[in-house]
């Protein structure tokens, strides 16, 4: 018969193991997109909007646009800090390739624009300073073209990406992106066919909320398990010396 200090062993390691398995990152995230504005900001607890100052700034040369940019007129904190825009500037195509712009049909005041850029080849990324449940913006196709193509990171590893067809030429048009699970690190976007590759305004999100990693509270649950099987291991091999 086995000792009764195996058998506790054992029943302690399965625990364990049983532990492990609930401490495990959750699965790949889920997104859902968003046509309607006032449907997806009620959908996020709390959002900010950036709407890239309500004058030009031109030809942003770094191609870095956050809270902290000097260039062109801005000054710190014109933009909201959480986020970081950025694009691959490429003398070869030009001044003027990232720029705060003066609107565009059906959009106001600043809007974030890339002329001659944002489409594959040198698209518009969006990094957030940690992961974030949602985002959106307003654009048209007058500074999109008909399509774009969104690529998101999450903070499981895993991505997503989708082209969107936007709707009725020279209208304003939202779209909006909610996810489930593992929060979004970063986001390329690439519109199509266009000298402007991509043209935002208004992007709404929501600061970073979704911890990108093991939650507290499963690391909490998987160290007694550790510690038991330690004890037992330790008493039986002092049983064993005895």
């Amino acid at each position: 018969m086995r000792p009764r200090s195996d058998t506790l062993f054992y029943r302690a390691a399965a625990l364990a193991a049983l532990l492990l398995l609930m401490a495990a990152p959750p699965a790949s995230a889920q997104t859902t997109t968003f046509n309607n504005r006032a449907d997806f900001q009620s959908s996020l607890s709390s959002f900010v909007v950036e709407d890239f100052t309500p004058t030009a700034h031109l030809n942003i040369a770094s191609g870095v646009l956050n809270s902290s940019t000097t260039e062109s007129g801005l000054s710190p904190g014109d933009i909201e800090a959480g986020v970081t825009y950025s694009v691959g500037v490429d003398p070869s195509l030009g001044p003027f390739q990232f720029n705060i712009d003066m609107g565009g049909t059906g959009l106001s005041g600043g809007i974030l624009d890339g002329l001659r850029l944002g489409r594959a080849d040198h698209p518009l990324t969006v990094k957030f300073d940690a992961p974030t449940e949602g985002f959106g913006f307003d654009t048209s196709t007058v500074v999109m073209g008909n399509q774009f193509t969104v690529l998101f990171n999450f903070a499981d590893s895993t991505s997503w990406a989708k082209t969107f067809t936007i709707p009725a030429p020279a209208t304003l048009a939202f779209f909006g992106f909610r996810t489930t699970g593992a929060g979004i690190t970063s986001a390329m976007i690439a519109g199509n066919e266009r000298s402007f590759g991509f043209g935002l305004d208004n992007f709404t999100f929501q600061r970073g909320t979704v911890s990108a990693v093991p939650e507290p509270i499963s690391l909490a649950l998987f160290a007694p398990g550790l510690a038991v099987v330690g004890l037992l291991k330790r008493r039986r091999r002092d049983t064993t010396k005895g």
